[in-house]
């Protein structure tokens, strides 16, 4: 899910702290928010964070949307999916934390490919 490290840009978010996690930077940005590599020091690992835009997580239709698409995630098990660790919130930041995985992103992928079997 996660681009690879060479693609982590400065973001407001970087050198801050998120839960537990420690931000390096931004890795990507959708429509419900922005994915951020951060450190987790308690496991010294990586990490994606998923964050919920300010203005998203208002929204009680968009929280239940996000907080299904966490548990829907942290059900499977699978070599081709991330694993979720933690759904939280911190100072009204809502995120996933999930397993980081090095590589291009899936659109990157596909642009150059075309469509995957």
């Amino acid at each position: 899910m996660a681009p690879g490290e060479n693609n982590v840009r400065p973001s407001e978010h970087s050198g801050k702290s998120l839960g537990p996690y420690r931000v390096l930077g931004e890795i990507g940005r959708g429509g419900m928010g922005v994915v951020l590599k951060a450190h987790d020091p308690a496991l010294d690992r990586s990490v994606a964070l998923k964050v919920l835009s300010p203005q998203l997580a208002k929204d009680d239709n968009f929280m239940k949307r996000f907080m299904l698409e966490a548990r829907a995630i942290a059900k499977l098990d699978h070599p081709g999916i991330v694993q979720v660790y933690q759904v939280s919130e911190d100072k009204d930041t809502v995120f996933i934390a999930m397993q980081f995985v090095h590589g291009q992103p899936l659109s990157a992928i596909i642009d150059e490919k075309g469509k995957l079997t």
